[in-house]
């Protein structure tokens, strides 16, 4: 139980760090008055570090035996690397707030799930105030 903990804060504090270094960002190279590459590369990365950090908190969750999301029948029956990808997709269609119904979460996922929801829908705006406000002088 230690070791699952232990995980799940490593977990979270590798998100939180990126985050930060998002939000410390400045403007760099400009294509244009108000948009940034940098920017945009930043918001990226941000996104794929969200995503995979919550599909490993879903993964361990799982291989701890705390079931936390409900598989279609059709996708249960697979190898270890359909079932991580299974969770990566679960993980990404619930950040961008898409959620197809053909994974599901239960108990404890719900609450995760409505975190990684919450952490999607709160990233555009937390980008247009960071990198598209006009520079000070």
């Amino acid at each position: 139980m230690y070791m699952l903990i232990f995980l799940l804060l490593i977990i979270i504090f590798i998100m939180a760090m990126n985050f930060r270094e998002f939000l410390k960002q400045r403007y760099k190279i400009n294509i244009s008055r108000n948009i940034s590459v940098y920017g945009l590369i930043s918001l990226a990365t941000l996104y794929l570090t969200i995503a995979l950090g919550f599909s490993g908190i879903y993964l361990i969750l799982e291989l701890f035996g705390i079931n936390v999301i409900y598989f279609k029948p059709d996708l249960i029956n697979t190898n270890a690397l359909d079932y991580l990808l299974n969770i990566i997709y679960f993980s990404s269609t619930t950040l961008f707030s898409i959620g197809y119904g053909d994974i599901v979460p239960i108990g404890l996922g719900k609450v995760i799930a409505i975190i990684e929801g919450l952490i999607g829908f709160l990233l555009p705006p937390a980008f247009i105030v960071t990198f598209l406000r006009p520079k000070a002088k």
